[in-house]
């Protein structure tokens, strides 16, 4: 006879949890609330120019990820799910218009392609690469206003950064991959606000999103990661328009029993985070904007490197072996050594190290297939190693610098060198310049759109109220100007 089973000690403790909160304190009554009450008036000065810089990241790093294997994978596969594109959303570096979920699964697996895009240590995730694909499509369908469209950005990625600061790092660490899970919740929450649904609606939304939401960090490395990502933002607004319709998302979605902090394994009880807005968590604490294309966790780590290179004036072939330091969050996210194809060197601390020093930097060039097998770089990418070292940042200093990392440098002669970089640049303790910012988007769009680049930077930086999504969304579309079609 089999004994029965012991109850584990997550069961014991939803049985034993305090009094659960009222109906009327679930954290998504709360969020629904807070979103169906925020007003263009109530956002700071700073927020606004964090928005802008969100977009202009956004859009850039999204017309450089539609050259990219993982979209056009996920354009072959829309052509057999839908046959076609004659819808009236566009979708970045194409010519044809699609359906509105076809555009929001498209340009978030173009946004997410090259993991270039923004990205929050509140519940680790890119907060915008999911929100505004969905809301891109839906207020182009619309003929919204850029400023409504900025309200509705900031109503979705706030509802999930208060997500992500109620649950901390603990659905990331046991394997959700929280930019898609929680991601869908701030799509969601921004195509609702924008389609102006009301307090319950919006409440209806978030807790019909949770119920859809899904991501396992398993999926880092793979093709599929990106187009996981399109897919949470078309989930999300395809959420915000079943309600507009009727439909509901049940009760319980949150803390009921079975609901999603039962299935994350925590109590029901856990405490919520102050409410959204308050901080505004895209200023306070922040969030990032990548320099190189690979996972946050190699950019500190880069960063050291280059720093050594500079005051100790030694090259690539001076190097005997590389060994790096980083916090379990860095060593964590980063699963692979030598790279067999792009989507692992993005998750690959020894190609970072190797190519960064090798060419100076990592760019978009540098995950193209002779340079992944490149015998010089696979060479040194061998003899890099990445260690665990809990107490390079206390426990106090985590929330500012989890991804802080220490490279030593061990050089053929002899001579060794070591740096510490706690925040990579572009880091919110650390943040970069707009001039680099403006670099990087030039960079990522003019091989798309040519001269467009310029004028495409200059729409996303317009707040008047005449400002139409479509008139900046015109100059998203391949080949739009005579120099762009000869490129």
């Amino acid at each position: 006879m089999q004994p029965l089973l012991q109850k584990n000690n997550i069961t014991q403790a939803l049985e034993s949890t305090s009094p659960l909160l009222r109906e009327d304190d679930q954290i998504d009554v709360l969020a629904g609330q807070w979103a169906y009450s925020l007003r263009w008036e109530d956002l700071p000065a700073e927020l606004i120019d964090r928005c802008i810089q969100s977009m202009v990241d956004s859009f850039g790093v999204g017309l450089a990820g539609s050259q990219h294997e993982s979209f056009q994978t996920s354009l072959r596969i829309s052509h057999l799910l839908y046959r076609g594109s004659n819808g009236s959303a566009t979708v970045l570096g194409q010519t044809n218009l699609y359906d509105m979920p076809v555009a929001a699964w498209l340009n978030g697996t173009a946004m997410h392609a090259l993991d270039f895009d923004d990205t929050s240590f509140v519940g680790v995730l890119h907060p915008s690469t999911i929100v505004v694909p969905a809301l891109l499509a839906l207020a182009e369908e619309m003929n919204a206003s850029y400023r409504d469209f900025l309200l509705a950005y900031v109503a979705g990625v706030e509802t999930e950064l208060y997500l992500g600061a109620t649950l901390g790092h603990h659905a990331y660490d046991t394997g959700h991959w929280t930019t898609a899970s929680l991601g869908v919740v701030g799509a969601a929450v921004a195509c609702g606000k924008l389609l102006g649904l009301s307090k319950t609606q919006l409440t209806e939304t978030i807790r019909l999103a949770l119920h859809l939401s899904a991501g396992m960090r398993s999926v880092h490395g793979s093709l599929a990661k990106a187009h996981l990502a399109g897919v949470a933002s078309r989930t999300g607004l395809e959420c915000a328009l079943a309600v507009q319709e009727g439909l509901d998302g049940g009760k319980g979605a949150y803390i009921g029993q079975y609901g999603y902090l039962t299935l994350l394994g925590l109590p029901r009880d856990l405490p919520a985070a102050s409410i959204p807005g308050q901080p505004y968590r895209l200023v306070t604490p922040g969030i990032s904007f990548k320099q190189y294309p690979l996972c946050s966790a190699t950019q500190a780590a880069i960063d050291a490197l280059l720093i050594l290179q500079r005051q100790h004036r030694f090259d690539a072939t001076d190097i005997d072996h590389i060994t790096c330091y980083g916090t379990p969050l860095v060593v964590g996210c980063l699963k692979h050594g030598v790279p067999e194809n792009a989507s692992q060197a993005q998750f690959s601390m020894p190609f970072a190290l190797a190519t960064a020093a090798i060419d100076g930097t990592v760019s978009i060039a540098h995950l193209k297939t002779d340079w992944l097998a490149n015998e010089q770089m696979r060479a040194l990418a061998s003899k890099v190693r990445l260690h665990q070292d809990d107490n390079l940042v206390s426990l106090e200093q985590f929330q500012d610098y989890p991804e802080a990392a220490r490279v030593i440098v061990t050089l053929k002669n002899g001579d060794s060198h070591s740096e510490e970089v706690f925040a990579a640049a572009g880091m919110p303790k650390n943040p970069i310049s707009s001039a680099s910012l403006n670099k990087k988007f030039i960079e990522c769009a003019a091989p798309v759109i040519g001269h467009s680049a310029t004028e495409l930077y200059r729409q996303l930086h317009r707040t008047e109220d005449t400002a139409k999504v479509k008139d900046i969304l015109k100059w998203c579309a391949a080949l739009t100007n005579q120099d762009s079609a000869t490129r």
